[in-house]
């Protein structure tokens, strides 16, 4: 993710300047323009734990967050996807529904707008139990309790996408209700790829259940072992040892932190802190880079361009 940088102009002006988009185009370039403000927003922080300003960073995150909202309800047709209920329990789906959706690129859309929003709840419950130990604050409404109020909306908001992302999981690794299963034959790498990102953002979420959490780990490590992808292993890893790889602290990834090179080990049987220095440094650099590249993913075409050539 971009944090100490603001998206570079040139991504925000390419937005503006498209002329002929179509009724879904338009709306994953809305959904794009989101997530660029929420990179701005927290590249306009020092770190993730910046409490020299928490009602502006309050009040814009919550000002986007009801934009992602109305983005949500006034979504165009075609991003409308359907709710599936489950005649008994099947351990591949981990509620009694999963979403089934138009098309991949669709739900990818749904889970890149879930991912963003929960950062952008999680910023806001931060920052809110910063104020909620202090005594200045003047985000009072109507002679409530700005805080506490805000505190169980974003709760109650991230439980939610929590579960519509889990929810979306079968649909994109080929679940298939005849047989309460994975279908024998594994899904594209495409998909699994496209689901390392918002299974993460669920698993590092603080408000989950453990075995919400067990399960997304399962999902990851499944990708792993089935989809040859193995960029999922330190991501269930990670989340079942409920670390999170890259603090928001520059410091704690310094040259002085990192174990030499060539002392490398098994991430799956230890913590960030013991791979090898070139291991750490290629994972910075993965997680860096990651929300930038999820911002280009809102891009339509290069999504429709990607997606017809994986169909090849």
């Amino acid at each position: 993710m971009v944090r100490h940088a603001i998206v570079p102009d040139i991504i925000s002006e390419r937005s503006q300047d498209l002329e002929f988009e179509t009724i879904e185009q338009a709306a994953a370039t809305s959904l794009s323009n989101l997530a660029i403000r929420y990179c701005n927003l927290r590249a306009s922080m020092t770190s993730f734990q910046d409490y020299s300003d928490p009602d502006r960073i309050i009040s814009t995150a919550c000002a986007l967050d009801a934009e992602y909202e109305v983005w949500a309800r006034t979504c165009p047709v075609p991003y409308i996807y359907q709710t599936a209920t489950l005649s008994e329990e099947a351990d591949d789906v981990f509620s009694d529904h999963y979403h089934v959706y138009p098309s991949v690129w669709i739900g990818a859309i749904w889970n890149n707008y879930r991912s963003a929003r929960i950062l952008v709840n999680g910023l806001i419950l931060d920052q809110l139990r910063y104020l909620y130990q202090s005594s200045e604050s003047n985000l009072l409404w109507e002679g409530h309790c700005f805080d506490q109020n805000q505190i169980l909306t974003s709760t109650n908001t991230l439980l939610q996408l929590c579960h519509d992302i889990c929810a979306s999981i079968p649909y994109f690794l080929g679940y298939s209700p005849e047989s309460t299963s994975f279908s024998g034959q594994p899904p594209k790498c495409a998909n699994g790829n496209l689901l390392l990102w918002p299974l993460y953002t669920v698993g590092e979420s603080g408000v989950i259940s453990d075995v919400m959490r067990s399960w997304v780990a399962g999902r990851l490590q499944w990708i792993t072992d089935v989809m040859g992808i193995r960029q999922a292993a330190p991501l269930a890893h990670s989340v079942l040892k409920r670390q999170e790889h890259l603090l928001w602290k520059p410091e704690l990834v310094s040259s002085d932190s990192i174990p030499e090179a060539g002392v490398g080990v098994n991430w799956l049987t230890c913590g960030i802190s013991s791979c090898s220095a070139t291991s750490m440094k290629i994972w910075v650099a993965f997680r860096e880079t990651f929300w930038a590249s999820l911002v280009e993913c809102f891009r339509p075409d290069w999504m429709y361009e990607y997606m017809n050539f994986m169909k090849t």
